[in-house]
């Protein structure tokens, strides 16, 4: 029996990405993670109680912010494509995350596609717009796409 070299080579993306989300759910299962990082960190008290189960991050937050993580590195490289199709990923996985839109956004940006970049700052609007860290980022680039450096 022989496999196709390229079911192969998915099979071990799938298994890959399956081990990287484990992981990711097991080892933040104990630490609180914040969804929106470029945000402060909310007052603590010590007589703070640890959080309702009705408040703890969905696993699928967690899975598109790990691979947002590493699409803004792939964007911060010169990569725009591959982090586009990773942020595409991010947003398959939880398409409420507002920072992968913006991320997004960004990356279209930088390929000189305004169209995109436009439909992601607007939908990053939508997920982000009570955020006021986001926001200002926000306005920023709806800025920069509508006045490209050329």
């Amino acid at each position: 029996m022989s496999l196709n070299l390229n079911n192969g080579n998915q099979l071990v993306r799938s298994a890959l990405l399956l081990a990287v989300m484990v992981l990711l759910i097991a080892g933040c299962a104990a630490q609180s993670v914040r969804p929106y990082p470029d945000e402060p960190p909310p007052e603590q008290t010590p007589e703070e109680l640890p959080e309702p189960e009705s408040r703890r991050i969905p696993p699928q937050m967690l899975a598109a912010a790990e691979l947002t993580v590493q699409g803004r590195e792939q964007l911060r490289n010169g990569r725009y494509e591959q982090a586009i199709r990773t942020f595409e990923r991010a947003l398959n996985v939880h398409p409420g995350h507002g920072p992968t839109y913006y991320y997004l956004a960004e990356a279209w940006l930088k390929t000189g596609n305004l169209t995109q970049a436009k439909t992601f700052n607007r939908q990053a609007h939508t997920y982000l717009k009570n955020h006021s860290g986001w926001l200002r980022k926000i306005l920023d680039q709806k800025r920069r796409i509508a006045h490209p450096r050329m």
